[in-house]
Order: structure tokens, then sequence, then C-alpha cells
């Protein structure tokens, strides 16, 4: 049966071009899902030769495709990026938002939300959270490949709620 209180986010959602995901101005309870499907969303910028990504061992890949542009004269090369540029959450309220697609800047950013988790499964690249103005935030990374599953409940987890 399906779940009636999940909202899927799909790139079929997505306008032509758009790789900015906001979230806003919802309130649950319920749950947001950010597809896998989102991951294939493609990117094309102009390639440089002197930059070389950087990669991590066990990490979840965003593998760059780098191939000749037919419609360019001068030969440039264009880098095919796949996922999402970056992810808002705005003045969400009592619900769950849970991340399975690649974030290529590996950012977050979170604000004025309350009583929400998010949770970050393997398959999603998130490296960078900025929250403000937030409270009762939980954010969850599960089966992270270096197996080090962190939660921020309420923002610093008690270690390091006692030192700040």
């Amino acid at each position: 049966s399906a779940d009636k209180t999940a909202a899927f986010v799909t790139r079929d959602m997505m306008e032509a071009g758009r790789r900015v995901v906001t979230l806003a101005d919802t309130t649950g309870p319920g749950k947001i899902i950010l597809t896998e499907d989102l991951s294939n969303l493609e990117s094309a910028v102009p390639s440089n030769a002197l930059a070389k990504p950087k990669t991590y061992e066990g990490d979840s890949e965003n593998d760059v495709v780098e191939e000749k542009d037919q419609k360019q004269q001068d030969g440039q090369q264009t880098r095919r990026i796949y996922g999402l540029i970056k992810l808002h959450l705005h003045n969400l309220r009592d619900c769950t938002v849970i991340i399975r697609c690649k974030i290529i800047t590996s950012t977050m950013e979170i604000s004025n939300c309350h009583n929400v988790t998010v949770k970050v499964e393997s398959s999603a690249t998130v490296a960078t959270v900025q929250a403000d103005l937030c409270d009762g935030l939980d954010i969850q990374f599960w089966d992270a490949p270096s197996n080090q599953n962190t939660s921020l409940h309420g923002m610093l987890p008690p270690s390091l709620a006692e030192k700040a």
C-alpha cells in the first residue's frame, strides 16, 4: 500500500535547466522524499583540462564524464555532471525529509525549520549543512560508506553541546 503521508520529489517535477531544489512552507506530519532519479539530472559545463576532481575511496560516486561536444567549433570539451546542485529547506514544520539523491556541491541549507528530521541515505552526497534559526532539528546520516553513521539531534550531539 502507498504511504499517503509521503510526497515524492522526482526529476519529472523539475523545470528544464533547474538544478536547485527548495522545499518551503510545509507543515506535517509526513515525509518528503527526494528520489534517486534526481541524481540523473544533467548539467553540462565547459571542461577545465587543468582541474582534476577529487575522489575519496568508499564515498558515493558522482562520476564525471567528459566528452567532445559536437556543437562547439573549437573542440572544447564539455563536462557532464549529474545530480542536484544544492538543496534548500525553509520553514518546514513537523515532518521528515529523506534525501536519496546526489547533490553536486554536497551542500544543504536549512532555515526556520521546527521539529524536522532530515535523513541522508547512503546514495546521497551531503557533506556541508548550514542550519539557521531552527529548533528540534534532527539530522541523520544513514549507511554512510565510512561507517561513521552520525546523528545531530537538536543541532548538537550531547558530547559537543557540553563543550559549547
